[in-house]
């Protein structure tokens, strides 16, 4: 959609565009996440990988929802992220790792 000069896209026009590139966000995500923390980087489990995309894509999927209602997200809207801070930390990924793609995942956003 081109706009004119000066006219700003609505919250809600831009969660549409965050929706659809959702899943290139994540895996652009998952990318950075290897390029930056070693432990990312040696993860070889394709399984594994997949669940960092879901977990992407989720966090994607709150603020999109979040965008188009124009509110914060909510602890409910990211409820999502305890499962996989479980499951990380089940499979030795340090807290400080997960952290760091946490921030790079939001930063990707």
């Amino acid at each position: 959609m081109t706009r004119p000069p000066g006219e700003v896209a609505t919250l809600s026009e831009v969660a549409d565009v965050v929706a659809a590139q959702r899943l290139s966000l994540a895996e652009a995500a998952l990318e950075a996440m290897r390029a930056e923390i070693p432990r990312y980087a040696a993860l070889a489990d394709e399984a594994l990988l997949a669940d960092v995309v879901a977990h992407v894509t989720e966090a994607i999927d709150a603020l999109s929802v979040s965008l188009a209602h124009g509110r914060p997200v909510t602890d409910e809207d990211v409820a999502f992220v305890r499962p996989h801070a479980a499951r990380r930390a089940r499979q030795g990924m340090p807290l400080v790792d997960f952290m760091h793609a946490l921030r790079i995942a939001h930063r990707l956003m």
